[in-house]
């Protein structure tokens, strides 16, 4: 029986006694927003299979998508979600579906103005347990991106897919 639990807040705020989906969630969101080398390297959250899709591009693999965190630090001078709702729901096979919605708020490092540009986000994560632990088999993001591009020409930069 597929089972489903909902966190409102802020992924930091997310028990240790929650699902296992959210769980995996609060671990994953700091490595994969980090701008620097995370505590926790963010490719142990997906495996060789994890696709990318977001705003409905084609699936991106997981090796680009990893390159593309590592060069984003070159063009961010801040990244971070403001979850407000997530929600789990956990399959009879052990898969799960983390679906979340938050704030995506980016500084980009040649806005001499240090302006925090703001977007919505809506990110569907589905989960598998590989080897006794949960990896992202896909991510689908829905993100606005039209204040980021607005900004980027306002300043006479870039920060394309950051």
């Amino acid at each position: 029986m597929a089972t489903t639990s909902v966190h409102i807040g802020s992924y930091e705020s997310i028990p240790s006694s929650a699902s296992p989906g959210l769980v995996f969630l609060k671990e994953l969101l700091p490595s994969w927003d980090a701008l620097g080398k995370p505590s926790k390297p963010v490719r142990e959250f997906f495996n060789n299979e994890t696709v990318f899709v977001t705003n409905s591009n084609d699936p991106t693999p997981v090796g680009q998508v990893l390159q593309g965190l590592i060069k984003r630090v070159d063009r961010l001078a801040k990244l971070h979600r403001e979850v407000s709702v997530a929600y789990d729901i956990g399959k009879e096979d052990g898969s799960r579906t983390v679906i979340f919605e938050a704030i995506n708020t980016r500084v980009l490092k040649n806005d001499p103005s240090n302006t925090e540009v703001k977007g919505k986000e809506v990110t569907i994560l589905e989960l598998k347990p590989v080897d006794g632990k949960l990896v992202a088999l896909e991510a689908r993001t829905t993100l606005e991106n039209h204040a980021l591009n607005v900004h980027q020409r306002k300043i006479g930069g870039g920060a394309n897919g950051a």
